[in-house]
């Protein structure tokens, strides 16, 4: 599998359905812009692990994600840093974000999941 960026890996984002087994090419510019905010998260907190990349309708539907997911169209990710407190990890993305240094569209904490989604929605 190709790299989106420096770091990240096509195959991170395949959808976790068990039946997809490539991220849709028309889904791929919209990866490359996650991916190039996840790498400027990266920078400061270390590798991000991606629980969540793309998802095909299916999926998307049984993980009980919205009609709209910002993941059906390659916009966001859920993420997590091993050994860092996923609070942490999501108050060091609002500061990068509140100082300009990232441009996330949509932050939500899933504190008892442990993980974060985000998204690039309305960044060009």
């Amino acid at each position: 599998m190709m790299y989106l960026s420096e770091n990240f890996r096509e195959e991170e984002f395949v959808c976790k359905c068990g039946q997809c087994k490539s991220v849709p090419m028309h889904l791929k510019e919209n990866l490359i812009l996650l991916c190039n905010q996840l790498e400027k998260i990266r920078f400061y907190t270390g590798p991000i692990i991606i629980n969540s990349g793309v998802r095909c309708e299916l999926h998307n539907k049984k993980v009980g994600g919205v009609a709209n997911s910002q993941h059906l169209v390659g916009r966001a990710a859920d993420i997590r840093v091993k050994n860092m407190y996923i609070e942490d990890l999501y108050n060091k993305i609002q500061e990068l974000r509140k100082q300009e240094v990232i441009k996330i569209g949509y932050i939500q904490l899933y504190k008892e999941k442990k993980f974060i989604h985000i998204d690039v929605r309305g960044i060009k």
